[in-house]
């Protein structure tokens, strides 16, 4: 039984978890890299402007563009979100290891049935730490 709810829930859970992670871990640092080239190319355009006046528009582009991805940086948070799932995904990990190393809390209970009904009590409560 919970040979069952480990790979038709936990496993699958985790492993969601990690996937979310890593692409809200992708998605911040793609968009603090060009935040950050984007704004290191402001300087490097301004010694054109002698050049082609023209590049007043191209600096008045690119600083614009800047500004919006710093601002979809603050607003989108893919960095808490990124850090949030992976910490689920480690707490669900620990536990399941904790558990079935018979450790921690679960060193001190008699019967396989209280351990089983704790373990799934505790994944829950971790799981559902995701809508808060």
């Amino acid at each position: 039984m919970i040979e069952d709810y480990i790979t038709s829930r936990l496993e699958p859970q985790i492993l969601y978890y990690e996937k979310r992670s890593a692409l809200f871990r992708r998605e911040h640092n793609a968009l603090s890299i060009l935040t950050l080239f984007l704004m290191a190319s402001i300087p490097f355009l301004t010694l054109l402007l002698d050049l082609a006046p023209s590049v007043r528009f191209a600096i008045a582009a690119v600083g614009i563009a800047a500004s919006i991805l710093s601002g979809i940086l603050y607003f989108h948070n893919a960095k808490e979100q990124w850090q949030k799932y992976q910490a689920l995904a480690q707490s669900l990990h620990s536990e399941k290891e904790t558990y079935l190393y018979c450790a921690g809390a679960y060193q001190s209970i008699e019967t396989q049935k209280e351990k089983d009904a704790l373990f799934v009590a505790t994944c829950e409560a971790i799981i559902s730490r995701i809508e808060q």
